[in-house]
């Protein structure tokens, strides 16, 4: 898409100055230290993240500085009684709203089983969704999950831009987050339907 569109991606590289005016950025590569300038006519930049300096300090974190848990039942691998998930847990999917909806659930329903001594029997598969606009208010819903592997929700190919993901991404789903994704009354691609988790 990036190709077909003549987009440029600038992959290890830090933005470190913009003149809006001659729309001129300035990049320094951040493995070679070589720094470049670029004209732009629009320009999307993805800054550094990074969990809280308090977390990455911690015993809890991992090398990286996340919250260092079982990429399926979201327990921490050395401490029991502590669970993580979403921005900053070491989860190996994309941060995203689609993958914390379906991240809650599951990690709560374990919670609650480690709190009775019961075996933790839910697993998280790694789901995310990627809505990208390509421009002509068309957007690509990806979906994945671990290993990236597909996992699309409608029956139609979601990698070919569509207007219906556009308008679903501008007018349906700022309401549900409002609504409904904030009070923990939203399960992703489950909608309002909760999901089914194990009881034994």
């Amino acid at each position: 898409m990036a190709v077909e569109k003549k987009v440029e991606a600038n992959y290890r590289s830090d933005l470190i100055k913009i003149d809006p005016k001659k729309r001129i950025a300035t990049f320094k590569h951040i493995d070679t230290g070589v720094v470049t300038t670029k004209p732009f006519d629009a320009m999307h930049v993805v800054p550094h993240m990074s969990p809280p300096e308090e977390l990455k300090k911690s015993e809890l974190a991992n090398s990286m500085g996340f919250v260092d848990v079982d990429k399926e039942t979201m327990q921490h691998v050395k401490y029991p009684n502590v669970f993580a998930c979403g921005d900053s847990s070491n989860l190996p999917t994309s941060k995203t709203a689609a993958a914390i909806t379906s991240q809650v659930p599951i990690m709560v329903h374990n919670l609650f089983r480690q709190m009775k001594g019961q075996t933790l029997n839910a697993k998280f598969d790694g789901y995310t969704s990627c809505p990208i606009f390509v421009g002509d208010n068309k957007l690509m819903l990806c979906e994945f999950l671990y290993g990236l592997n597909v996992q699309e929700t409608f029956p139609w190919d979601q990698g070919e831009p569509s207007q219906i993901f556009f308008h679903m991404k501008k007018d349906f789903f700022p309401p549900v987050y409002w609504n409904f994704f904030v009070s923990g009354m939203w399960y992703g691609k489950r909608g309002w339907i909760p999901p089914f988790l194990p009881k034994d």
